[in-house]
């Protein structure tokens, strides 16, 4: 309304020795808990995207040793996800096109030279929102807000610095812990992930330095062509916002090749920020 132009980011990013750099007007690090905001501030972080096997970023190691030169064939429920032809050794499959979840799989190989085939079973477990197993990240942030940049004038002139860690404990399962501060508040929060077949599940805890706990899930499932997902949130202190309870659900049915219907409803306490 005042004819200004808003920026969400304008930095400055160097990439070294596996970690990222970045200073300037930056996003914050948004959570389950607090959202992500403009500020002007430095930010160092081990991000994924610097990995160079697009197929481990996404968490997902599958693996077959093979005799002599053959022929891999990957089907999950008789649809083929990926055909090729391989040399001899330990393969590698590149799996950057399987969908994301958690799924059994079936190989079939065939020897290229016999021709004789064989299957085995494997499993494949998939989600962005999971690190790497065996590459934690972490990031760690320092910054002001500036009500140039960002709208909320609550936020105005706080500083604020932020660290956390994040870790694939098993292909399933991933944790992470978060120390957040600015001038006249301290949190701390840990989360904890589930893939599982069909779906996954979040979960979150925070507590700040007077006591106040919050806390929250979010979650989807798969049965066939029905889909629901599900997600709460009773955020009782915020760095970087009002406090607000929240809720969503959403019920899906695809109709094979055809139609997806959804019914979704949503609920907001305190802030107005939509879901």
């Amino acid at each position: 309304d005042d004819g200004r132009r808003r920026f969400d980011t304008l930095a400055g990013e160097v990439d070294m020795h596996g970690m990222t750099l970045t200073g300037g007007l930056i996003q914050s690090t948004g959570s389950s808990v607090e959202p992500s905001r403009t500020a002007v501030g430095v930010r160092a972080a081990r991000e994924l995207r610097l990995l160079a096997d697009y197929d481990a970023q996404l968490g997902a190691l599958l693996e077959v040793f093979l005799a002599a030169e053959s022929f891999v064939q990957v089907f999950r429920d008789d649809r083929l996800l990926i055909a090729v032809r391989l040399p001899p050794g330990l393969q590698r499959i590149d799996t950057s096109r399987f969908p994301q979840g958690a799924y059994p799989v079936e190989l079939r190989i065939r020897d290229v030279a016999s021709g004789v085939e064989r299957r085995e079973q494997a499993f494949v477990s998939k989600s962005r929102s999971l690190p790497v197993r065996g590459y934690p990240s972490w990031f760690a942030e320092l910054g002001q807000f500036d009500d140039r940049f960002e709208l909320d004038p609550q936020l105005k002139g706080r500083s604020f610095a932020q660290a956390g860690l994040a870790a694939r404990l098993t292909e399933q399962l991933g944790a992470g812990v978060r120390a957040a501060a600015s001038e006249d508040s301290q949190q701390l929060s840990a989360n904890a992930s589930w893939l599982f077949p069909g779906g996954q599940f979040n979960t979150v805890l925070q507590v700040d330095s007077g006591g106040a706990l919050s806390s929250g899930f979010d979650g989807y499932v798969r049965f066939g062509q029905l889909s629901a997902s599900a997600a709460w949130l009773d955020q009782r202190s915020s760095l970087m916002g009002e406090p607000t309870r929240r809720a969503r659900l959403r019920l899906g049915y695809q109709r094979p090749g055809g139609l997806r219907v959804d019914l979704a409803g949503v609920w907001s306490e305190g802030d107005t920020e939509a879901l």
